[in-house]
């Protein structure tokens, strides 16, 4: 018996795998309840939104959320008996390829639909890019990481110098307060 539903599962397994969609599978989700020691189940089936080969340049989202309440047993230490109550687990009820709009900083990024990711403002990337031909691509990089311009060394000055991180050199005091 176990072993034709392990065929039927294989095959749904497989054709959803060949067909390249982006679809809600069951898996296992530890169930935790603040305030309670144990929890019968302590773990539960949810969906959650799979690629199968799919979603290329995007990520497997959810389009519509819905909530499905479980019975579980709670037990705490102390307590001379189990006590049954509903939890809530909220799970995909269909799934698309799409972006997973994360937040971009504001001041220095822009969000690329085409690209599902935050990019440099232009601005930004122009002023380093300047900066860079002022300074010198050995002393100087664009990091787009932290979308911003940074020396390739940090120098320990002499006394009465402070270093220039616009400059990437040892420039005097009174020349950077001036």
């Amino acid at each position: 018996m176990c072993k034709s539903r392990r065929g039927k599962a294989k095959k749904a397994w497989n054709k959803q795998t060949e067909e390249g969609k982006c679809t809600p599978v069951r898996i296992p989700v530890p169930v935790v309840i603040d305030g309670y020691d144990l929890v019968n189940p302590n773990t539960v089936m949810v969906k959650n939104c799979y690629p199968f080969h799919g979603c290329k340049m995007t990520n497997c989202i959810p389009t519509k959320m819905v909530e499905r309440k479980i019975q579980v047993e709670v037990w705490t230490r102390g307590m001379g008996h189990a006590k049954c109550m509903e939890h809530t687990v909220t799970e995909p009820e269909d799934c698309k390829c799409g972006c997973k709009i994360d937040m971009c900083d504001k001041d220095t990024q822009d969000y690329d639909p085409n690209m599902c990711k935050c990019t440099c403002k232009e601005k930004i990337v122009e002023e380093c890019e300047s900066l860079i031909n002022t300074v010198g691509a050995d002393k100087m990089m664009f990091y787009p990481s932290k979308c911003g311009c940074y020396c390739t060394k940090q120098l320990i000055c002499a006394k009465g110098e402070m270093f220039d991180k616009n400059m990437c050199k040892c420039i005097s005091k009174s020349q950077m307060m001036g």
